[in-house]
């Protein structure tokens, strides 16, 4: 088995089945390695910060053990946070070569002289589905201007396909994309990038909030004006 270890703040609460879930396989258990449900996942992510050990098995499960963050370990994450931030502003986003769910091939030289709208979501991630009507609506809004819409997750092909069967996401999906997520260290989610005509991160917005759509406006108006 190969042991993961990842920390996650409140901002990327995570609204799961506690069960297996049907899209990617997936145990949530208690420090006493007892399963929790879901219920009891969103009620520990509500009370504040979580550490996340994950356990990838041999058959493709996965075992996720949550437990509380100390007050130490939320200054360390907060600190992480805002360098993190720092670090992608103004930076050229990665190269990537992914096929959308609609069997499109992208990368980066397909961004070339437009606006790019970035999300990093996975399906059973609370936060990142309650703002897919903002997202659609941003989306909506810049139809009839070369602006380039993409969302990208660690989910699989088939997975985001039956999630969008049930539901509306406008966004170019890019799945399997956990190489330009590890490249990026993305570990909240959502998380929003917009990039200019020319490739470079000019805005980061970390986990939800409530009007992601209005501060991606303001930034691609910005952009506008200035290119």
């Amino acid at each position: 088995m190969k042991a993961v270890f990842q920390t996650l703040i409140l901002l990327s609460i995570l609204i799961v089945n506690a069960q297996k879930s049907d899209d990617s396989n997936i145990v949530y258990k208690n420090k006493n390695g007892e399963i929790m449900t879901k219920e009891a996942v969103e009620k520990l992510f509500k009370s504040g910060p979580v550490n996340m050990k994950t356990i990838s098995k041999e058959n493709g499960e996965k075992e996720v053990t949550l437990s509380r963050t100390d007050i130490e370990e939320q200054k360390k994450l907060l600190k992480s946070r805002n360098e993190t931030i720092k670090k992608l502003y103004y930076t050229v986003f990665p190269d990537f070569d992914l096929v959308t769910t609609a069997g499109l091939r992208l990368n980066q030289r397909n961004l070339k002289g437009k606006i790019t709208v970035v999300n990093f979501w996975f399906t059973t991630c609370g936060p990142c589905v309650k703002e897919i009507p903002s997202l659609n609506y941003l989306m909506q809004k810049y139809k009839d201007e070369p602006i380039e819409f993409l969302a990208f997750t660690f989910n699989k092909n088939n997975e985001v396909r039956k999630f969008l069967k049930e539901n509306d996401f406008s966004y170019k999906q890019l799945p399997d994309a956990r190489k330009i997520i590890k490249e990026l260290k993305i570990t909240i989610y959502p998380t929003h990038m917009v990039l200019d005509k020319n490739g470079i991160i000019q805005e980061v917005i970390l986990g939800w909030k409530e009007d992601v759509d209005k501060k991606n406006t303001a930034t691609i108006e910005h952009i506008k004006k200035e290119h």
